[in-house]
């Protein structure tokens, strides 16, 4: 429990780091309902869904 308490969400764009606010209920509830409505619509596709991972776009910008 005490590492989700130090977790911190940022993201490097164009080099300088933005640490990002934990988000809302409300958004994790939103997040939740379109990756099932998403994850089902994709059951027995090559594709899937990911709520969360690092995305990198180049050395100077990412989100982790």
């Amino acid at each position: 429990m005490e590492a989700l308490l130090s977790y911190q969400k940022s993201e490097l764009i164009n080099g300088v780091v933005y640490n990002m606010p934990p988000p809302s209920i409300k958004h994790e509830r939103v997040q939740r309902r379109l990756t099932r409505i998403i994850g089902n619509f994709l059951l027995k596709k090559r594709c899937e869904v990911f709520s969360e991972s690092q995305v990198k776009f180049d050395k100077e910008t990412r989100a982790c």
